[in-house]
């Protein structure tokens, strides 16, 4: 089992925290095995960090295997919350190239305007 607060502290906010936790799970997920996360501890979630940690499995995964082989443990209502959705959109961003589109200009155009 992965102690997040252990791992990461009790503030999963960032883009980059969430790439450190995405490389342990997509290694275990890719051996074929189940990955347990364990949130006791941990008191603030950003969507950059589920973004980077989960949504990003969704390229290689189907959402079916997240559900079935990611088992949250310790996690607040808001970030049950969060991962729900960054779960949901992933899917979306992926499954659907019309969306992952228009996403990607929308994206791309408030970039460029920064």
């Amino acid at each position: 089992m992965l102690k997040i607060r252990e791992f990461i502290g009790e503030n999963c906010i960032t883009r980059e925290d969430g790439d450190r936790v995405y490389n342990m799970v997509f290694e275990q997920l890719k051996s074929g095995s189940a990955v347990d996360l364990d949130f006791s501890g941990v008191n603030v979630f950003a969507s950059p960090f589920f973004n980077a940690a989960i949504g990003k499995l969704r390229k290689e995964f189907s959402k079916h295997d997240i559900e079935n082989r990611v088992h949250v443990h310790n996690l607040s209502a808001v970030g049950r919350d969060i991962f729900a959705l960054v779960l949901e959109n992933s899917d979306k961003y992926y499954s659907d190239q019309t969306f992952r589109r228009t996403l990607d200009d929308i994206l791309s155009e408030e970039g460029d305007s920064q």
